[in-house]
């Protein structure tokens, strides 16, 4: 099913530092994943698009199509989909009622995703979701 990281571009936050986290579901917790900002890398893989350009944080959701496969031979990849867009629901909900933007973002390198982020080979970069705070009016 889904994978969720968490990009944290410098200054996007004043509680993490600059980097890749992995969520760990079952704990509810932030793994460093790698210590070093891919915010750049991530940009250009979003093709330079502004909204992951200025967002101080992306969540990248990624899946390992083959494992769901494995459990759910005949709709494998039907539940990886519902089950992303579902998350991506789910972040965008919470946004709104913390009175964050948020955005989702498919138009993207999935090569290059998979690169900035140091994937492995068995996963797949599926989704990004900018958010931050509005602007001020």
């Amino acid at each position: 099913m889904a994978i969720a990281f968490l990009e944290v571009a410098p200054g996007g936050s004043d509680d993490l530092e600059a980097g890749l986290y992995r969520y760990e579901p079952t704990t509810h917790v932030l793994e460093t994943a790698l210590g070093t900002t891919v915010h750049d890398d991530l940009v250009r893989a979003a093709m330079d698009q502004t909204v992951v350009r200025d967002a101080p944080t992306t969540i990248v959701l990624a899946a390992n199509y083959d494992r769901t496969r494995r459990q759910y031979p005949a709709h494998g990849d039907r539940y990886v989909h519902m089950e992303a867009g579902h998350a991506a629901e789910n972040v965008h909900l919470v946004c709104e009622a913390r009175e964050l933007n948020s955005c989702p973002v498919g138009a993207f390198a999935d090569e290059d995703v998979a690169a900035a982020l140091d994937l492995s080979d068995d996963l797949a970069p599926l989704y990004l979701l900018p958010f931050g705070h509005r602007p001020e009016l």
